[in-house]
Formats: structure tokens, C-alpha cells, sequence
């Protein structure tokens, strides 16, 4: 079930399935939506699924944008679970929505039964290098019209390095440029890339839950070396690879559904 909810002063939509277990929530990835989180909510019929769609995503509203940091947004879904009346849960997220509950799990450990970290993006630190490419397209968003930007995205280094590594991650960044909001896609990508994650390793390292870490090759803006460096930071996590969406879209999906209900049934 969708529905709205006020939080922090803005109408957020989230997805609830209604169910009386054990809530899971599981947060989507960067100009991403609710949807990314179905494909990997399968099996865990029975539990709680919840997914916040992030200010600026989806159907939320953008609010400030000088408020569109990973740990504003950890705030927002832990609103959300205040006023459903959710405790803890098992948290899990895609490359944001990963340093999402990484940020929340560092910040509220008692909220967190597990965590499962997908195709993470960001450690510790702001701007990470592999995400740079996406701050030349929010670049190109906002100096040019929309076939304008994509032309001169389609004629850079940029996009061909992408495609020949990554063609999915190539369509998703075309398909980035065709939206019909440009300025505030620019703002969420950008605010959100260059923000502080708010995440101390050392306090999650020390968390007594089980945490699994999941990877792919074939992904220069989730470097599989990501992954191993969250793997060697947790001592207490189990590190999976993953074939990348460009790879075999479906058994991406599956397999990190697989893991999610792994985490879950721990």
C-alpha cells in the first residue's frame, strides 16, 4: 500500500505492505524510487516491508535543498517508523539508500536488528570518486536543455567509459537526463553526493547484529573494492558478490532478495 505521510514538514510517500510481522525496511538508490525495492521484497511475504521514498524521489516532496543529506533524510525514515510505531527492524538499502541505514544504524544502534548493505557507494567520507560522473551530469542539467545535455553527455569521456563498463549504469544516467525535472534532480544529486554520510565504521563495527555486505563487478560507481572495504571495517559481516545489473538484471534482484530474506530469517 502507498501512502503520504507529513515528516519534517514535507508530504513523503512510503510503501507499507500492512502485515503484521517483524518489520523489514529496505531504501532505494540515488533518483530512485519505491519500485527498486519490490524487485528485491519477494519471499518475504508475512514480514512488514516498508520503503521510504526519500525527499526529492518518487512522489516526495524536495524541500530544502540545502537539507538534502544522507543524514537528514536517516531522519526522515526514522520519523516514519516513530509514527507507525516501529522499534527496530531489519534495514537494508541500495548504493544511497545503503548509506542510508549505514548512517542510521551508526547513529541509533538500538533501532537496527540487522543490516544488509548493497552495492555501496559511499564509505565514510563526502564526494566519493566514483560518483563523480554523476556530478558532471547534474552539472550538465542545470548549464543546458535537456537535448542539449544529452548530446554533450552522449560525446564525453564520461559516458563512454560508463557504457563500456557498465552499459545499465549508462541508460540510467541517459534516462536521468530525459526527466522533466532537471533543476531539482541536479539539486539531489548534487546535495546529496557531496554531503557528509555520517558514518562512524568503528561504531557499526561494534554492533552485535548480522550485517551482510552485497557487491558487483562490472560497476564503476559501486567499485566491488567498496564493498570488500566495508567487508574489512565489519568484522562481524558476511561479503557476497552479486551478478551486476548489466550482467543478468533478473539474478541481480533475485539474489539480493535471496540475502535480504537470508538477513531476515537470522
Amino acid at each position: 500500500m502507498l501512502a503520504y505521510a507529513t515528516i519534517n514538514g514535507l508530504s513523503l510517500r512510503y510503501f507499507d505492505s500492512g502485515d503484521k510481522g517483524d518489520a523489514v525496511v529496505f531504501q532505494h538508490g540515488l533518483a530512485a524510487d519505491h519500485t527498486q525495492c519490490l524487485e528485491v521484497f519477494s519471499g518475504l511475504d508475512g514480514l512488514r516491508r516498508i520503503t521510504l521514498e526519500s525527499r526529492g524521489h518518487g512522489a516526495s516532496a524536495l524541500g530544502d535543498t540545502q537539507a538534502l543529506t544522507i543524514p537528514v533524510l536517516a531522519d526522515d525514515l526514522l520519523r516514519l517508523l516513530d509514527r507507525l510505531g516501529i522499534d527496530s527492524a531489519w534495514f537494508g538499502g541500495i548504493s544511497m539508500g545503503a548509506a542510508l541505514v549505514a548512517h542510521l544504524a551508526s547513529a541509533h544502534p538500538e533501532r537496527v536488528r540487522g543490516l544488509l548493505l548493497v552495492r555501496p557507494a559511499w564509505f565514510d567520507a563526502p564526494m566519493p570518486v566514483n560518483l563523480w560522473c554523476l556530478l558532471a551530469l547534474a552539472a550538465l542539467m542545470r548549464q543546458y536543455p535537456p537535448a542539449q545535455a544529452r548530446a554533450l553527455f552522449l560525446a564525453s569521456d564520461s559516458y563512454r567509459e560508463i557504457a563500456a563498463a557498465s552499459p545499465d549504469n549508462a541508460a540510467v544516467q541517459l534516462a536521468l537526463l530525459e526527466r522533466d525535472d532537471p533543476e531539482a534532480l541536479a539539486a539531489v544529486l548534487s546535495g546529496i553526493i557531496c554531503c557528509d554520510p555520517g558514518v562512524a565504521p568503528a561504531t557499526i563495527a561494534g554492533l552485535d547484529i548480522p550485517v551482510a555486505i552485497v557487491g558487483n563487478e562490472q560497476d564503476p560507481l559501486h567499485p566491488y573494492a567498496l564493498a570488500r572495504r566495508w567487508a574489512a571495517a565489519l568484522p562481524q559481516a558476511s561479503l557476497s558478490l552479486v551478478p551486476s545489473r548489466s550482467q543478468d538484471r533478473a539474478r541481480h534482484f533475485s539474489e539480493i532478495g535471496a540475502h535480504l530474506r537470508a538477513l531476515c530469517a537470522g
